[in-house]
């Protein structure tokens, strides 16, 4: 017999020329809610940040969300889910908002990866891919030699009307 189980999900869409936006979304059977970030791509900067409480289990849990607003203007690099953590979690707000800040910062992050490499061959994605994230996890150890594609992840091809979506938005 199952106790808990615990799903989630991360979205994320080119919301405008230069606008990424991500929603991530948690449901424990206590708690479900959403959270929705928009980054300026360019920049890297939290334009808006919302989180939308569907089910909760406490009348205070509506008031720890509220902090979420505090990490709009503030930029995706090094150091951020500390501060993620330290704004709108722990005692001054809910975990399970930064939780989901922290998930769709990393779809975020995908998201801007797949517009950085498109469009170029395979292997000018490999390449670049592989200096990019080189020295950050065991595949991407070998600073002569990028690690081996298995299947079709690395090939972030568009369909054409994706692509003729994809260049309108961006006004191309």
């Amino acid at each position: 017999m199952d106790l808990y189980s615990r799903q989630k999900s991360v979205t994320v869409k080119l919301s405008g020329k230069d606008e990424l936006t991500a929603k991530s979304w948690l449901d424990d059977g206590i708690h479900e809610m959403e959270v929705t970030l928009v980054v300026r791509n360019s920049t890297s900067e939290i334009i808006s940040a919302r989180v939308e409480m569907l089910h909760h289990p406490w009348k205070q849990c509506l008031e720890a969300g509220q902090p979420i607003a505090l990490i709009e203007g503030m930029k995706l690099g090094p150091g951020i889910r500390k501060e993620i953590e330290d704004k709108i979690g722990r005692k001054s707000g809910c975990f399970h908002v930064a939780d989901l800040v922290i998930e769709a910062i990393r779809g975020i992050i995908q998201g801007q990866y797949r517009l950085e490499y498109r469009p170029t061959t395979r292997e000018g994605r490999i390449k670049k891919l592989h200096k990019d994230m080189l020295n950050t996890c065991f595949a991407y150890i070998d600073p002569i030699k990028p690690p081996e594609p298995v299947g079709e992840w690395i090939d972030i091809d568009f369909s054409p009307e994706q692509y003729e979506e994809l260049q309108k938005i961006l006004g191309k």
